[in-house]
């Protein structure tokens, strides 16, 4: 793997790594108010302005997200 493909997968690792942060940070209050049994992970795309599938790309279940 050359210089400027390792350098591609690590900017899409970092990437990944940074929306994921984002949509924990925009769960938490969710989860504070609803707990883990009335959060859904469309609610969570919502306040991100992003549509559930890629939510669910990065969180396959609302479990994993919380934990």
């Amino acid at each position: 793997m050359g210089k400027a493909a390792r350098k591609a997968a690590s900017n899409a690792t970092e990437r990944f790594r940074e929306r994921q942060a984002q949509i924990v940070k925009a769960a938490v209050p969710i989860l504070n108010v609803n707990g883990v049994a009335g959060m859904m992970l469309a609610d969570v795309a919502a306040r991100l302005d992003l549509v559930p599938t890629a939510v669910f790309y990065y969180y396959k279940r609302k479990e994993d997200l919380a934990a």
